[in-house]
């Protein structure tokens, strides 16, 4: 595989029976629309519905699709590194597959990978971006913790906690596997990139609540994590002994 701008789309999914195939659907017409050369990565975390039976249905009508069944339910982070383990080159883009994600932003992200950036975020925080917020605590905490790293590490990027973004897939081989086994996956990458060089752009994207189903967002789960990584961002800065400044 030599085309480097080969995306790879990777789609967690656990008991998603009442979105994967819709997700599926609108990613492809996507990919169909702007003719980009791909390959859709659907990871099953262990479901105990018909999300299996569902995308194995998918695989007879169309050959982009891997499946890969894991045993055990083992979160989000863990899902997205069996799927880079399925990437040969290219770039990769984390999909959730609750159509939370606006996959319509797909091509303006690979277009800022075509211009020489290495991590594309999908922002709900600049013009053009928006977000459908149930959860007031959530969305500031959301916001607040962009704004620090942005003034304190220099991260440019308004979006750090959303998990969907575009990148390089080389970034792996530098910053390595993701630690992270939850919804933080964004955010220890995006950190890790910024802090080993990689250049990082953002593009707007509209970010609304679930079609269909429960959230698996457990915020007092995830919180103590994202104020983890942010200790460890600002505490890598200081290390370096450059002062954090906006770009």
């Amino acid at each position: 595989m030599n085309n480097p701008y080969f995306l790879n789309i990777i789609v967690p999914a656990y008991n998603e029976e009442l979105n994967i195939s819709q997700t599926i659907k609108t990613i492809r017409e996507i990919q169909d629309r702007v003719k980009i050369p791909h390959k859709l990565i659907v990871v099953n975390d262990n479901s105990t519905d018909r999300t299996e039976h569902i995308v194995r249905k998918l695989q007879e009508e169309n050959d982009d699709i891997v499946l890969i069944n894991r045993r055990g339910n083992h979160g989000l982070g863990r899902c997205i590194n069996r799927g880079y383990e399925e990437v040969e080159s290219g770039v990769i883009v984390v999909v959730m597959a609750d159509l939370a994600d606006d996959v319509s932003a797909i091509p303006a992200m690979l277009e800022k990978i075509k211009e020489g950036y290495d991590l594309v975020s999908a922002s709900r925080y600049i013009p053009g971006g928006e977000g459908e917020h149930r959860d007031r605590l959530k969305h500031f905490l959301s916001r607040l913790l962009g704004w620090s790293l942005k003034l304190l590490v220099g991260l440019p990027t308004n979006d750090a906690t959303n998990a969907y973004k575009m990148y390089r897939a080389e970034i792996l081989d530098r910053v390595g596997i993701l630690r992270s086994d939850n919804y933080t996956t964004g955010l220890e990458l995006t950190v890790k990139a910024h802090l080993a060089g990689f250049r990082i752009a953002e593009v707007p994207t509209v970010w609304q609540d679930r079609a269909e189903g429960k959230s698996h967002f457990k915020l007092c789960k995830v919180g103590p994590e994202y104020c983890r990584w942010f200790i460890w961002a600002v505490w890598k800065r200081i290390r370096s002994g450059r002062p954090g400044k906006r770009r």
